[in-house]
Formats: C-alpha cells, sequence, structure tokens
C-alpha cells in the first residue's frame, strides 16, 4: 500500500499526475485527491454551505474522471488543478440551480394545491391512473424528457447535457409534453 509521500514522490506534479491517471494509475488519482479535495472542498462548501453536499459534489467529480479518463486524457489539459476546482464550482451552481427550481416546485404545490375540494380515495386513484397513461402515450423522446424533469428532477440544462441536445431542443420538447398533457387532462381541471 503506497503512502501519501510515495504519491508525492511519483507524482510530484501536475503533469505526472495525468499521465497517470491517463494510464488507469489509481496512485495518480489518489495524489490528485490528496493535492486537490482541501480546496475544492472549501470552495465547494463556501458555494453550498453544506458540507455533506460539497464531499458528495467532490466525490462525484473524482469518479467522473477515473471512469472517463481516456475521454479526459484526450482533452489535452496541461494542469488538472484549474480544472478540478472549475468543475468544483460549476457542480455546485448547477447544485444550486437544482434547488432552487426544486424549492419553487415545492412551494408552488404547497400554495396551489391547499385542499379547496376534497377528492376521495377513489377519485384520487382515477386521477393518478390518468396521468400516468397520459404520460405513458408520450412520444418516447418526450415522455424521456418530462420524466427527467418532473420525477428525477434534472433541469433542463442538465437534460440537454445528458442527451446531447440543444437547451432549446429540452424547452421546447418539455412545452410540447405539457401542452399534450393539459389538453389529455383538459376534462378533470
Amino acid at each position: 500500500m503506497s503512502t501519501k509521500g510515495e504519491r508525492y514522490y511519483t507524482y510530484h506534479d501536475d503533469q505526472k499526475i495525468l499521465q497517470g491517471i491517463a494510464s488507469g494509475e489509481e496512485k495518480a488519482l489518489e495524489a490528485a485527491i490528496d493535492r486537490y479535495q482541501p480546496a475544492m472542498i472549501i470552495e465547494a462548501f463556501h458555494l453550498l454551505q453544506d458540507l455533506q453536499e460539497a464531499e458528495d459534489i467532490i466525490q462525484e467529480i473524482f469518479i467522473r474522471i477515473w471512469e472517463n479518463r481516456d475521454a479526459f486524457s484526450k482533452k489535452g489539459y496541461s494542469s488538472i488543478g484549474p480544472y478540478l476546482l472549475r468543475a468544483t464550482r460549476n457542480k455546485c451552481l448547477d447544485k444550486i440551480a437544482h434547488n432552487k427550481i426544486t424549492n419553487k416546485r415545492k412551494a408552488f404545490f404547497s400554495q396551489n394545491l391547499s385542499p379547496s375540494h376534497q377528492y376521495d380515495p377513489s377519485e384520487i386513484k382515477e386521477l393518478r391512473a390518468l396521468l400516468h397513461s397520459a404520460i405513458e402515450s408520450l412520444p418516447p423522446k418526450t415522455r424521456n424528457s418530462f420524466k427527467k424533469l418532473y420525477e428525477e428532477e434534472l433541469s433542463q440544462k442538465e437534460i440537454a447535457r445528458q442527451e446531447d441536445l440543444s437547451l432549446q431542443t429540452v424547452k421546447n420538447t418539455i412545452s410540447n409534453a405539457l401542452r399534450i398533457l393539459r389538453e389529455k387532462l383538459k376534462p378533470f381541471r
């Protein structure tokens, strides 16, 4: 088992770390973690004000680098430190945006769905079945984007990145899905 000192001796600069990661050497990744994780956690905590979320984001960044090391090594970075700090900042900003969207949705539903009309359990069951059926009847790509937005709570930007689509395409797809669902559920408004 290597010690921290051995990792620094072998991977004393960013070029060595990058070469080691590209070659699949776990010690190189460990050296990057030893060297940059403290600064990354400070940056993430400063933005998120939540140590657990900060640590989770940092772990996710290192996992993604390791799992995609072939593609990462082809990007031609000369230094890994600035990349890691930029990735930390970007992931934190994505998380903040995601949290804002989630909080807005929760606030909207808590304000707008106060029980002015009491539904009996059979009505609720019927509405759920109709909604599920309406969602499942959407075209596959539209349904996929809709579910990612409303069930997985991803932002439209995250969906665009995952699906390799433009943000405008995702917005149009979601808008189309909502239009279709409103039309199908019109009798129950």
